[in-house]
């Protein structure tokens, strides 16, 4: 709290900053000199405050809920920020400013994250192990480079907003869930490559097309686009396969509906771009074709 005299409070050089329970930017500017800071309580800047990253990591690490207010008037830029926590705990976004910026890597571990309504720009990659919760949003939305997700974790909204020149600048590097909404924002494929996608019965694609499609690596093990179903109301699944052998089309969906309402179930679709192993007579078959596979 610097209201007065010489208002930037700075951490000298070679020492990071661990809080083991509050920190509060009340007045003046934080400057970290790129060093990390790790906060076990709530974090809370509030509007008319500076916090100065430089290049360091946020860390957000309690062993219980955590709360982070952000009363700014402009959005907080962050470099890298990883949540940390014991399986069940929470860190939940709160305050005013509803836009949150992170700029280099961003991890979420074990814990959960509460979104309330936020968006969270993710300028590189993004590390999700825990669950991702809210009426926000996280959005990759860089056009520097390309991006993965890694981590095996739940999204509840995630936005794909990566203009990079690339023709899918967005991967998967393992298994990953959505509850919520997947959003395609640019005409750019989203490569999953062989692992699966899982959107579970409240899940929805938006925006997707012959330019904006889920694209698998084509093989015959993949994991290919799981959908939950709870109604009878068909599901698209926007998706295309790379070819491994013949020039195969780029955009092959598929769409799978009931007559009846089903309670439970789900069904994944694979494409895979070759012909099918067991043709009798190689060559005078279709060089592509849909694994489909049912559980429950």
């Amino acid at each position: 709290n610097r209201a007065s005299s010489v208002t930037v409070v700075q951490l000298e050089p070679l020492y990071p900053l661990t809080v083991l329970n509050n920190l509060t930017l009340q007045s003046g500017i934080f400057d970290a000199n790129s060093l990390n800071i790790t906060i076990g309580g709530n974090f809370t800047v509030s509007s008319g405050t500076t916090y100065t990253t430089g290049t360091n990591a946020t860390i957000l690490n309690g062993a219980v809920a955590q709360t982070f207010t952000v009363d700014l008037a402009a959005p907080l830029s962050l470099n890298m920020f990883k949540i940390d926590k014991p399986v069940g705990t929470t860190v939940t976004f709160a305050g005013t400013q509803k836009t949150i910026n992170v700029n280099d890597n961003f991890w979420l571990i074990l814990g959960n994250l509460a979104d309330n309504g936020n968006t969270i720009n993710m300028a590189k990659d993004v590390y999700n192990s825990g669950i991702h919760s809210g009426t926000g949003k996280i959005v990759l939305n860089t056009a520097a480079q390309v991006q993965s997700i890694n981590g095996n974790g739940i999204f509840q909204n995630l936005e794909l907003n990566n203009a990079n020149a690339a023709v899918a600048p967005v991967s998967l590097i393992a298994n990953t869930t959505i509850n919520g909404v997947l959003t395609f924002s640019q005409d750019k494929l989203f490569n999953i490559g062989i692992y699966n996608l899982r959107l579970n019965s409240s899940a929805s694609i938006l925006n997707a097309g012959a330019n904006r499609y889920i694209q698998t690596s084509g093989t015959l093990g993949d994991g290919g686009i799981t959908s939950v179903y709870s109604s009878s109301t068909a599901f698209v699944f926007p998706l295309g396969a790379a070819s491994t052998s013949h020039a195969v089309p780029a955009y092959t969906p598929a769409s799978i509906g009931f007559t009846g309402t089903p309670t439970y179930g789900s069904i994944t679709v694979n494409p895979v771009g070759y012909e099918h192993p067991t043709t009798t007579s190689n060559g005078r078959s279709l060089t592509y074709f849909w694994r489909v596979k049912s559980t429950g």
